[in-house]
């Protein structure tokens, strides 16, 4: 069978499937990441690339109403940014890492056959690039041979339950800021009070009400701190663009926060 007319392959990162909750979007993210490792930097430190409906289709296969359903998933995750340039108008695209990393870390989706591991196939020889024409940071493919770690236990027999084995739990709906949280948030990120309280009333808000898996957690102070690590990366950008109009804002929705009596939260919070 002759198989020269098939096109380069593209990659495909499975666990953006856990993250986006869709396999067109996360095909999306994999091929936009492509491209944005391969882009120059520019003054305002991302990695910006120019693409249109009929580039994005070429490459991945998504029609125009798959793509668009991609951007917006992607964009509500804040891993997406988007603006347009010039007349006429073109549209580019950047990946915000540091959102993603978030995202991601909050997601635990990171199953035990998921992680690298440094073992070799036997009887493999390690992949030479000797007479290759393409640099091995040009190939996007991975190899679908998967490499399984040998079983803990003789196949057949059952693992000993363990007291210490651990299953994720939703957050609860009376869940209140604890003290030692707040003072992280404070001592260690550097937010002040009025945005940690905020934050916490948004964290509340948002896992309460997200339905699902992804929902479950196994360790919610590490949740927490990677929300706060991502909250404190957007508080630090809206500072130094307007200063006083973000600390009043921060101040007014810690107020409301208090009148509303929304989770306990008063100027006696011992943060």
């Amino acid at each position: 069978m002759n198989i020269n007319f098939l096109d380069r392959p593209i990659a495909f990162h499975r666990p953006f499937v856990a993250i986006t909750g869709s396999v067109t979007a996360a095909l999306f993210l994999s091929q936009a990441l492509y491209w944005a490792k391969r882009c120059k930097v520019h003054d305002d430190g991302s990695a910006w690339f120019y693409k249109t409906q009929a580039d994005w289709e070429e490459e991945t296969g998504l029609t125009r109403y798959e793509q668009e359903g991609a951007r917006k998933t992607l964009r509500n995750l804040e891993v997406l940014k988007e603006k347009r340039v010039g007349l006429p108008a073109q549209l580019y695209f950047c990946i915000d890492l540091v959102a993603l990393e978030a995202v991601m870390n909050a997601c635990d989706f990171l199953q035990p056959s998921m992680r690298k591991t440094s073992k070799q196939a036997r009887g493999k020889p390690a992949i030479s690039t000797a007479g290759n024409p393409l640099s091995i940071t040009e190939i996007t493919t991975e190899t679908t041979t998967e490499i399984q770690d040998p079983p803990l236990v003789p196949q057949g027999e059952m693992l000993p339950e363990s007291e210490s084995t651990r299953r994720g739990t939703r957050l609860p709906n009376h869940w209140g800021l604890p003290a030692e949280w707040g003072r992280w948030a404070m001592q260690e990120i550097g937010l002040p009070k009025e945005r940690v309280l905020m934050e916490a009333a948004t964290f509340a808000d948002y896992w309460q009400a997200l339905p699902g898996a992804k929902a479950v957690k196994l360790d919610w102070e590490k949740t927490w701190r990677n929300w706060v690590r991502r909250a404190a990366s957007s508080f630090r950008t809206a500072a130094q663009r307007k200063p006083l109009a973000n600390l009043r804002a921060a101040q007014q929705a810690a107020q409301a926060l208090r009148e509303s009596g929304r989770g306990g939260y008063d100027d006696d919070t011992p943060l």
